[in-house]
């Protein structure tokens, strides 16, 4: 991975790490899940496994969208497994 690649997953990583309470977390949130899976994708040494695992939890990122608790566990879950993707 390039280093502003790993630069960028982890400033994501930290912000899915201790997401803000906000009422506009979703649309914040979900640029960086975009943002994140696109870079995700870029390298083929990342197993179909981990990507698969990490479109799983963006999906029920989004189901949770409209309850801000949920969605911030869901978000902190994004942010552990962007950090294990990444540690490998």
């Amino acid at each position: 991975m390039s280093n502003a690649d790993i630069i960028r997953l982890t400033e994501i990583k930290q912000y899915f790490l201790d997401p803000p309470h906000s009422f506009k977390l979703y649309a914040e949130a979900q640029t960086l899940l975009d943002e994140s899976g696109a870079i995700l994708k870029k390298y083929s040494l990342i197993s179909q496994t981990l990507l698969d695992t990490f479109d799983a939890t963006v999906l029920n990122v989004q189901e949770q969208k409209d309850s801000p608790g949920k969605l911030r566990a869901s978000l902190i879950e994004v942010g552990k497994l962007i950090s294990l993707i990444t540690s490998r």
